[in-house]
């Protein structure tokens, strides 16, 4: 159930509505670093709802370190 509510509301994201969540979690972010997470949300959304560690390394890899960090906090808070 969760799997059909999730794929529906990725085919529908847009890199405005991360552009927004970030302004409201106080997330600065780069246009180029909204474009590496769109990238891999839209073409890994699977992937990453069931193993999320390859592509935390890519992050860890491509973003800055403050938003990096805000990404762990944020999967932290959301999984419980």
């Amino acid at each position: 159930m969760y799997e059909s509510i999730i794929k529906n509301y990725v085919s529908k994201l847009t890199k405005d509505h991360i552009r927004t969540f970030c302004i409201k979690e106080n997330i600065i972010i780069s246009d180029e670093e909204i474009d590496i997470i769109y990238y891999y949300i839209k073409n890994n959304w699977k992937d990453i709802m069931y193993d999320p560690d390859p592509y935390l390394k890519i992050a860890k890899e491509r973003l800055s370190k403050d938003v990096y960090e805000k990404i762990l906090f944020l999967k932290d808070k959301y999984l419980k």
